[in-house]
């Protein structure tokens, strides 16, 4: 990951958890740089892998997951519907969502891409509905 332009000290993001509920994120950035420990801390794993979305969003999830964590048919569903994926595809454990430019950097989500996870959150879970 390459510097990012911010002066919060964080990134905003968005966190999935495999209870299908959502959560503002915020991971803790050095020299304007998300450190990792901040993401791996948010989604509980050791690995991570990074899922590039349309629209300049990243996803990221447990590179272990499968074997380590429960499904998560929330998130599952809210990517499969970005990437036009199989009905089989399936993520497991929390995801979480933060933004990306065209150099790979990892950025806080604009309201337009906030905009975007909530709207597809909605669709996908039985809980926006309670």
């Amino acid at each position: 990951m390459t510097t990012t332009n911010t002066t919060t000290g964080f990134l905003l993001g968005i966190r999935v958890s495999v209870d299908g509920s959502i959560q503002d994120v915020r991971i803790p950035t050095t020299d304007g740089v998300p450190e990792l420990s901040g993401i791996t801390q948010a989604i509980g794993c050791d690995l991570f892998d990074r899922v590039a979305l349309p629209e300049d969003i990243d996803v990221f999830v447990d590179d272990e997951g499968l074997y380590r964590q429960e499904p998560n048919p929330v998130l599952s569903e809210i990517v499969r519907g970005k990437l036009d994926a199989p009905i089989g595809y399936r993520l497991h454990g929390t995801g979480l969502f933060l933004g990306m430019n065209d150099e790979g950097d990892t950025l806080a989500l604009t309201p337009s891409q906030r905009a975007t996870i909530a709207a597809a959150w909605f669709a996908a879970s039985p809980l926006a509905f309670l």
